[in-house]
């Protein structure tokens, strides 16, 4: 699946029918942060908050870090005493050439510093501005659902996983499979399979 929320699609008309179905997750629901956030949000009165009635997709979690990344600059911009305020001089958005922000370049270095947990997980940049060191699930839709079959990160790259043993009636091993099926019909009076 070409998103970071398998569990956030409605996956119901593929369980049965035979497709295989493979995707990461970002969000660890088992993580105690989110574990945390998701206790919080099933106590909110759905007639105010529309939608809390389902647990929260996986762009809201990344829309969060991304304010948390944000606070965190902003709060060692204040520590370091870089002075990040206009007094007033907004500066012209339509300037050309454009005239970059004279704090800017503090704010990049400091947003490339940020590390925090957050709901995707380990939330740190490279010096380019990247994203690095975090890990996401990878998911395989089985016919009782979901199941995590591995990880993925940037320096193990696709690591597969076996979390528990295949149940008796797991037929994964022939899914997705042709099996041929020969029998030979006697010629007997009554036979047990026709044709």
């Amino acid at each position: 699946m070409a998103n970071l929320g398998f569990k956030d699609i409605n996956l119901e008309r593929f369980m049965h029918g035979g497709a295989n179905v493979t995707g990461f997750q970002l969000v660890d629901f088992s993580n105690p942060m989110v574990i945390k956030l998701m206790q919080r949000w099933n106590k909110l009165d759905q007639r105010e908050y529309p939608g809390s009635d389902a647990p929260p997709k996986y762009t809201s979690a990344l829309t969060y870090d991304g304010v948390m990344v944000m606070a965190e600059a902003f709060r060692n911009l204040r520590r370091q005493k870089v002075d990040i305020s206009r007094r007033g001089n907004a500066g012209d958005c339509l300037a050309n050439p454009a005239a970059p922000w004279n704090q800017g370049i503090d704010m990049e270095r400091t947003l490339k510093q940020v590390r925090l947990q957050g709901l995707t997980g380990n939330v740190q940049f490279d010096h380019y501005g990247r994203r690095v060191n975090y890990t996401m699930d990878v998911f395989e839709l089985k016919n009782n659902g979901p199941r995590r079959i591995g990880y993925w990160n940037d320096a193990d790259k696709l690591v597969l996983i076996q979390d528990s043993p295949l149940h008796p009636n797991d037929t994964s091993g022939i899914e997705n499979r042709t099996v041929v099926v020969t029998t030979i019909m006697p010629l007997m009076r009554n036979p047990i399979l026709r044709n």
